[in-house]
């Protein structure tokens, strides 16, 4: 590389800074940044058709956003309310009442989060979620309001399955203990197991699976993530010795070779072969 080019880049990332603009080393999804765009229109126009349109653009990148989508906890509202409620709030304040100004959006980050999964052996894990951090400042009242979101999305569907505000991107962070009804709640417990599985609080991660084996008993993939979960002992080892949890993961696995997608069930045929042929890592 010649220097003059190392300066053309070196001068296009600080453009991209000044701008705002950051390069990612995971591309956010394109419905985090529809519903940011969308925010800061509805934040900037005077015409009622644009902001009508933008919030319902940002409705409809929620998981079942026609049906109001999950529930969220954002912006100091001090409430859990469905998405389509909150989009709703967001379009009074900034476009009806113009009492609330968004000053700067930026979308800070995208990570890739996973469940568990045979590749790999006893570390597989398969990436099924993307989660976006995005820090916001309100102007309110003439007083600047910061908020961090944390925002996940299914890779499978490309919509918001979760989000929240939260204090801080370090460590690991505290959802609410409801979760929405319906299948935007089985979807959000599906994203949590993800995210704490990804960062390795495997004792969460393994309850969210149980809370979604109780409400979808017939869930292919669950029953396939709880079953490697729980024969590795990871999130259970105090619950399960060794000959009780394969007996259990063998329950699980059951389920998902009979319940789950064609991809999922031969997966799960393959795992529980070699169960049974005593190949405890594969």
């Amino acid at each position: 590389m010649t220097l003059n080019m190392s300066l053309k880049k070196c001068v296009l990332m600080v453009t991209m800074v000044m701008t705002g603009s950051i390069a990612f080393a995971v591309d956010p999804p394109k419905s985090v940044k529809i519903f940011y765009d969308n925010l800061q229109r509805l934040g900037t126009t005077n015409s009622s058709d644009e902001a009508a349109s933008a919030q319902q653009s940002m409705v409809k990148c929620f998981h079942e956003g026609d049906k109001g989508g999950p529930d969220v906890t954002m912006d100091g509202i001090g409430e859990e309310i469905q998405a389509s409620t909150y989009t709703a709030r967001l379009y009074r304040l900034l476009f009806m009442q113009k009492s609330l100004k968004i000053e700067s959006c930026n979308i800070l980050k995208t990570e890739s989060n996973g469940q568990p999964d045979q590749l790999g052996g006893k570390n597989g894990m398969e990436a099924t979620h993307l989660v976006s951090y995005v820090t916001k400042k309100y102007i309110k009242n003439g007083v600047c309001e910061v908020y961090n979101d944390m925002v996940t999305v299914s890779n499978q569907s490309g919509l918001i399955t979760e989000m929240m505000n939260v204090s801080s991107f370090e460590g690991i962070a505290q959802f609410s203990q409801t979760v929405s009804a319906g299948e935007s709640g089985i979807e959000q417990l599906r994203a949590r197991a993800a995210y704490y599985y990804t960062n390795k609080d495997y004792e969460t991660a393994y309850k969210c699976y149980e809370e979604l084996m109780k409400r979808a008993p017939h869930d292919g993939d669950a029953a396939y993530r709880i079953a490697l979960m729980t024969f590795w002992r990871r999130g259970c080892k105090n619950r399960f010795s060794k000959k009780e949890a394969k007996k259990v993961a063998i329950q699980y696995v059951e389920i998902a070779i009979e319940y789950a997608n064609p991809v999922i069930k031969q997966k799960a045929i393959n795992v529980w072969q070699n169960w049974d042929r005593q190949n405890i890592y594969f």
